[in-house]
């Protein structure tokens, strides 16, 4: 009837959840791609380098990426993506943003990383202006900019050097 008191459940319902979910799914997709380790796609930048990754990772940070490997017919190919006009420094720098969700970038090269993350469409970097020298702290969306002293470089990916900026007066805070 319309009056009557609605259903109690018959058993208790429980929910399940894991600790630091988020922050171990992080640390061990950053482990699997250090180690390149049930890659499923290189690219590369013609004779400059290449890079193993994973592309669900790619296609989550990349609506480039996402674009061309959901148009792959057979899901079991292993593809190589050439990025023909990219420098390998700018490549390996994106690739290392989208796992770590941070990358430390010399000023030199900002510019040129930033141009290349806007033709991959990576969410977070595409759009980034890079900032004047003389312009002050500011915000906007996206992620976010700061200088760091080259105290702080340390081995990253494949031991590779991690990008560092050398000038420590301008932070530019830019957040999503």
């Amino acid at each position: 009837m319309a009056n009557d008191p609605p259903a109690i459940p018959s058993a208790q319902a429980f929910c399940l959840r894991r600790n630091n979910h988020s922050s171990d799914m992080s640390e061990n997709l950053e482990q699997m791609f250090k180690e390149e380790s049930m890659t499923d796609v290189t690219l590369s930048c013609g004779d400059s380098g290449s890079i193993r990754a994973h592309r669900m990772v790619l296609s989550a940070c990349s609506s480039y990426f996402k674009k061309i490997f959901s148009e792959f017919i057979n899901p079991y190919q292993y593809p190589v993506v050439i990025m023909r006009d990219m420098p390998f420094a700018d490549l390996r720098a994106i690739v290392e943003f989208i796992y770590r969700g941070e990358v430390f970038v010399p000023q030199e090269q900002l510019a040129s990383v930033l141009k290349s993350a806007q033709s991959l469409k990576v969410k977070g970097l595409s759009d980034i202006c890079a900032p004047k020298t003389s312009q002050p702290a500011r915000q906007e969306q996206a992620g976010s900019l700061a200088t760091v002293p080259p105290s702080h470089m340390a081995t990253g990916f494949h031991n590779q050097p991690h990008f560092a900026t050398t000038a420590v007066s301008n932070q530019y805070l830019i957040q999503k």
